[in-house]
């Protein structure tokens, strides 16, 4: 819901997809989720930011998850 609420409506499954993707791993992931939400200054907490991270990692990435 945060993600299609706050960064859906410019973001589509084209930039997930792109070849100079900057998230490269889970960690980078999260990084750019931060720092889109700090961009955007939504304040989300860290769980929301993990969660974000974890959902788009479902559907685009499939990296290995490391906390």
């Amino acid at each position: 819901l945060l993600y299609e609420t706050h960064c859906g409506e410019c973001h589509t499954a084209k930039l997930h997809w792109r070849k100079d993707r900057l998230a490269t791993d889970w960690s980078s992931l999260k990084a750019q989720v931060d720092r889109w939400q700090n961009i955007s200054g939504l304040g989300w907490s860290e769980q929301d930011i993990a969660d974000v991270a974890f959902y788009l990692n479902i559907l685009h990435y499939n990296y290995p998850v490391k906390d």
